[in-house]
């Protein structure tokens, strides 16, 4: 944005034009008086596009946001882990009631509770149930492993335990029928 206003103004990559400002300084008006609180995270990427759009450069869907969803690009692996993550907490939730419900004697309710793990088939969601245990169980022993290796610095066994956890979190995402 800061080149684009220097470029129309009669500036170029030597010369300033009438408006030379600095993208920190920009950025800093733009954050603190014009949207205060809002992230340069937002900011940046807004003022990318926009210097863009107005020159000569090329746009590619991916970088106008919202729109990469509407057109059936993959996402990518960050949105992908997200998913994930917040598919096996809602699991570990469900998991937790059960047991809660299971602790208090109220039977119909942790089936209720299991038939939802399971998308309303209680055996599916039983079995759910209990491969979430032993998922957790598994994770807290590979976490345990993985932090000794690192204290003692052996890259090879690192390595080691990180392809288990990927093997343990690939079946945690398989845990289907």
């Amino acid at each position: 944005m800061s080149k684009w206003l220097n470029n129309i103004t009669g500036g170029d990559d030597v010369s300033p034009g009438h408006i030379d400002i600095a993208p920190a300084t920009l950025r800093l008006a733009i954050t603190s008086y014009w949207m205060p609180g809002v992230s340069s995270q937002i900011v940046d990427p807004v003022f990318s596009l926009a210097t863009k759009a107005l020159g000569d450069e090329a746009i590619s869907v991916k970088e106008i946001p919202g729109l990469s969803s509407f057109v059936g690009l993959a996402p990518d692996e960050r949105a992908q882990e997200r998913a994930f993550f917040a598919r096996m907490n809602d699991w570990r939730q469900t998991v937790h009631q059960i047991d809660e419900y299971g602790k208090q004697g109220r039977w119909d309710d942790a089936d209720r509770a299991a038939k939802r793990l399971g998308d309303g088939d209680l055996e599916l969601g039983n079995k759910r149930y209990d491969n979430g245990n032993s998922f957790d169980a598994d994770i807290r022993g590979l976490n345990k492993e993985r932090r000794q290796a690192e204290s003692e610095n052996d890259k090879e066994w690192i390595t080691e335990v990180n392809d288990k956890r990927k093997k343990v979190f690939a079946g945690f995402g398989r845990m289907e029928r």
